[in-house]
């Protein structure tokens, strides 16, 4: 388990949560932007992990020592409800919500329909990864009953916001490389969809979390800094 800089990942105090990754390897979503790798994918090479998957409970038993509450995001580098992940190790981490209910935990995954299959613990919040209009109908939150957000992140097109009633928090962010954002005439998010994005949130009353990046290629975007699970609905962090 470590700090993290994710800005949306928060500690009650607004110091930074964490992450812990308890499986590891090569992810099969193969994500590929314009060229662009997942930034977990470039990671991993850096640093030369292995593919394979691989099982780190000690991981779980970080979280379980930490008595402080923190806001952990569990599985920053591997999408943990992939279909190819069995579900004992799935479940090992589920039961970790329930035992360790003074924390908050962040799951994001791009294979929702996952969640149904387990009895998760109130202290999570349900993410799911949205690049573009046509990945909309992976969103079955009227099944979840459960704190959930949506990652545009990136964004890479014109989105019309689905179930609008059952979403409780949504995350905007630019294709980046190296950590910096790229143009939109090199593929990356268009101000447009960004302002659209907002604008359907706010019309719904959902709380919107806009990413630095995108600020740093329009910084006239309206300023959205919301972290519910804090009870941050709008403003700065």
């Amino acid at each position: 388990m470590n700090k993290t800089k994710i800005e949306w990942c928060k500690n009650q105090d607004l110091t930074n949560g964490f992450t812990s990754n308890p499986i590891k390897g090569k992810c099969h979503h193969n994500c590929i932007w314009h060229g662009v790798e997942c930034y977990a994918e470039t990671i991993r090479k850096r640093y030369g992990w292995s593919a394979c998957l691989a099982w780190h409970p000690q991981e779980l038993e970080a979280i379980r020592k930490r008595k402080k509450p923190a806001t952990i995001f569990v599985g920053s580098m591997y999408d943990i409800f992939g279909d190819w992940v069995d579900r004992e190790l799935i479940q090992s981490i589920i039961n970790m919500t329930h035992k360790e209910r003074r924390h908050t935990i962040l799951f994001l995954t791009k294979n929702p329909k996952r969640y149904t299959g387990f009895r998760i613990a109130r202290n999570a919040w349900l993410g799911i990864t949205i690049t573009k209009s046509e990945e909309n109908n992976k969103m079955i939150y009227s099944s979840f009953n459960h704190n959930n957000f949506v990652s545009y992140e990136p964004l890479l097109g014109e989105i019309k916001v689905h179930d609008s009633g059952l979403i409780n928090w949504v995350i905007i962010g630019s294709l980046n490389k190296a950590g910096k954002p790229i143009s939109p005439e090199k593929g990356g998010t268009r101000k447009e969809w960004a302002l659209s994005l907002i604008e359907q949130a706010d019309k719904y009353n959902i709380p919107v979390f806009v990413k630095s990046e995108l600020y740093q290629l329009y910084p006239d975007l309206p300023m959205r800094k919301a972290i519910p699970y804090l009870g941050i609905e709008r403003g700065r962090v």
